[in-house]
């Protein structure tokens, strides 16, 4: 079966209210080491999402309003969406992040490009453990190393 989305999600969904300056933003991804922010509006809705990428060019962050450097519309993708759409997804409209929601179509959290390589780090660990001991020649990086493989193999 296909991971889903649900399964490799970030689940804690942090938010800044519309107006905030982008310095408070990016102390609040600073504080928990995230690079995409959703922004809401006096209702609670997302409206846009901020990034990391989208201010590190800027000087007085002080000054400018999440509002003026934030991306909308947002992209939602439903917490039971395979993680193969989700991916391609992303791919198609070339973004970094997408909301999830649940069946009320409430935003229950978010996945990035992070989780996404994170999980694929997962599957190459898993990978490699399974390998036959002789297989593990072909990860090696010397011809030395390759020969103390194959010693160790009994070749």
């Amino acid at each position: 079966m296909e991971a889903q989305i649900k399964d490799i999600m970030t689940k804690t969904l942090i938010a800044v209210p519309i107006g905030s300056p982008v310095a408070v933003a990016a102390n609040i991804m600073k504080q928990n080491k995230i690079r995409h922010l959703p922004i809401v509006d006096e209702m609670d809705v997302i409206i846009g999402i901020i990034s990391k990428r989208d201010f590190t060019l800027l000087e007085n962050l002080e000054d400018i309003p999440v509002e003026r450097v934030m991306s909308a519309p947002i992209y939602y993708i439903d917490q039971d969406t395979p993680l193969r759409s989700a991916i391609f997804k992303m791919l198609e409209h070339k973004i970094s992040s997408l909301l999830i929601s649940d069946e009320n179509d409430e935003a229950i959290g978010i996945i990035t490009s992070d989780d996404l390589l994170g999980y694929l780090v997962q599957i190459l660990d898993k990978i490699n453990k399974e390998k036959a001991p002789f297989f593990s020649v072909l990860d090696t990086q010397t011809l030395g190393e390759v020969a103390r493989q194959l010693s160790l193999a009994g070749i």
